[in-house]
């Protein structure tokens, strides 16, 4: 591939990434987000209270560190709406909806691998934010280990390093916005 063709590539992907991460940032309807990079070594990288455009503005820092292997994370920043459910078949996605609680967010983390973020409507204070997060995950059958107030989920638009999750091709699966409604279940 010449030089010029995959500098456009990576230009066509940047603004592919930052649209997914705005559309994201926007359902999840929060005022301000905790992001997480966690290195290949296990390290991790917390920039806590992040706006909108402060995400915007990292965004090339972030396809680096992803690029190295890191994973991308996002969580609203202090008590907030949303409840996260971790490791979700499209099936319980499915049945989330049909009863009466639609996602404000869905990201499909590998294929037929979901993370959906619900909107209470209102802040809760953290224990009843646990609660919730532990309600639903029972519910709808997501990983309990991950029902807390303060879990991150993956960012859309960066790859998953995840060696389980690799693809046949040997490729690392994207985290794919599948809805961004911001509805309030």
């Amino acid at each position: 591939m010449a030089g010029e063709e995959r500098k456009k590539r990576g230009e066509k992907s940047a603004v592919i990434v930052e649209r997914l991460v705005r559309i994201q940032l926007r359902a999840m309807g929060c005022g301000h987000f905790d992001i997480g990079i966690k290195r290949d070594g296990g390290e991790m990288i917390l920039r806590e209270s992040q706006g909108a455009i402060d995400i915007e503005k990292a965004i090339k820092w972030l396809r680096h560190e992803n690029a190295k292997g890191a994973h991308i994370y996002i969580r609203p920043a202090g008590t907030h709406s949303l409840s996260l459910l971790d490791d979700l078949p499209s099936e319980a996605i499915e049945r989330m909806k049909a009863e009466g609680f639609e996602a404000a967010a869905v990201v499909e983390t590998s294929p037929n691998n979901f993370q959906a973020w619900l909107n209470h409507g209102q802040v809760l204070d953290t224990s009843a934010s646990t609660r919730a997060a532990k309600l639903l995950a029972e519910r709808f059958g997501s990983d309990p280990s991950s029902a807390d107030w303060r879990h991150f989920g993956r960012l859309a638009g960066f790859t998953n390093p995840k060696r389980e999750r690799q693809l046949p091709s040997g490729m690392r699966p994207f985290a794919r916005l599948r809805s961004a409604t911001g509805h309030v279940y």
